[in-house]
């Protein structure tokens, strides 16, 4: 099997003998482009005389991920000009809804981490949340209750006329309408997962006795359970469920798409923010992740602040920081 570097070689010289003759005389782009929490080679077919610009963009690393599954790479090029070709035929539709006009109300919020995308971050317009940053997407299909959405970058932003409050102002009321926030118990959500997967109400009592009031764990989400985190901005949600359980929150941020809640009577932050960078490096797909600390809801106050400042500023294990090193009597240096 082909490593990674040898594939994307390979893809070069041959891809286009998959594509109609017409396209033939084209060229195979590739581009190094920022993505949330990674960074993926963007793989555009530019024809001469065409707007490089409104080119569609698929990924080589998903390309080869199918190489590695299929081993079959007649297929796997077949299978992605395919899906090429089918973008092309939609590109006119998604300029369209990217007009000012229709967009408005479909522009809505995502929450990343800073340390992980500050390649991303400077060419897309951001709010810094602690140690996060909120994003901006447009919505630009709905089907089957999953939302396909873009990414506003800063050329996004300009050619809408407008600027990052704007944004703001306009996700936050989009994101409350499209991506309800939705706080659930965790007892329950496990509940509804098993009842989903055919087991009978008996069945669950047996496997989990558990009492609304015994809940010590909840879940932060929205309703499509995608890109959920965010929901953790409005703090009314919050104070909601500080209130029901009468207590403090800490906050644990388990992926991009949730984050989960616990009493802050119950354990050390420092304890949760192990227990999250473990899960983290252990279950999370790199995509997903969110970030390595623990944050603190204070139900008196109503602010949300980070209760923990751990050295994993980044997410894909490598130090985000140089360490301080000591040398006998001369104190730290860099």
């Amino acid at each position: 099997m082909m490593n990674f570097e040898t594939f994307k070689g390979v893809v070069e010289a041959e891809l286009l003998n998959f594509f109609p003759d017409s396209m033939k005389n084209g060229k195979v782009v590739f581009e190094k482009v920022p993505k949330v929490n990674r960074e993926l080679d963007a793989v555009t077919v530019v024809i001469e005389g065409e707007n490089e610009n409104i080119c569609p963009t698929l990924y080589l690393q998903d390309m080869y991920e199918r190489y590695e599954q299929t081993e079959n790479l007649p297929e796997v090029m077949s299978e992605f000009a395919a899906a090429y070709l089918q973008s092309m035929e939609k590109r006119e539709e998604v300029i369209q809804k990217l007009d000012l006009p229709n967009c408005k109300d479909r522009i809505i919020f995502q929450l990343i981490n800073a340390e992980q995308n500050k390649g991303l971050l400077a060419d897309v317009p951001y709010r810094p949340f602690q140690d996060l940053a909120i994003i901006y997407r447009v919505v630009v299909e709905e089907k089957d209750g999953i939302l396909a959405s873009s990414i506003i970058t800063n050329k996004v932003a300009d050619a809408l006329g407008m600027k990052e409050a704007e944004l703001f102002e306009l996700a936050a009321e989009n994101t409350k309408r499209i991506n309800p926030v939705k706080v659930i118990g965790m007892s329950e959500m496990l509940r509804g997962s098993l009842f989903d997967m055919g087991a009978d109400e008996e069945d669950i009592d047996l496997m989990m006795p558990f009492q609304p009031e015994d809940e010590m764990m909840y879940v932060i989400t929205n309703g499509r359970n995608t890109n959920g985190a965010i929901s953790m901005i409005y703090e009314e949600e919050l104070h909601k469920l500080s209130d029901l359980i009468s207590d403090d929150l800490y906050i644990l941020p388990s992926s991009i798409h949730e984050v989960l809640a616990v009493p802050a009577s119950v354990q050390s932050p420092e304890e949760l923010a192990e227990m999250v960078h473990t899960i983290n490096m252990a279950t999370v797909n790199l995509e997903d992740r969110l970030s390595n600390q623990v944050y603190h809801y204070d139900r008196n106050a109503r602010t949300l602040t980070l209760a923990t400042d751990t050295p994993n500023k980044r997410l894909d294990g490598e130090v985000a920081e140089q360490q301080l090193v000591y040398e006998a009597n001369k104190g730290p240096k860099r």
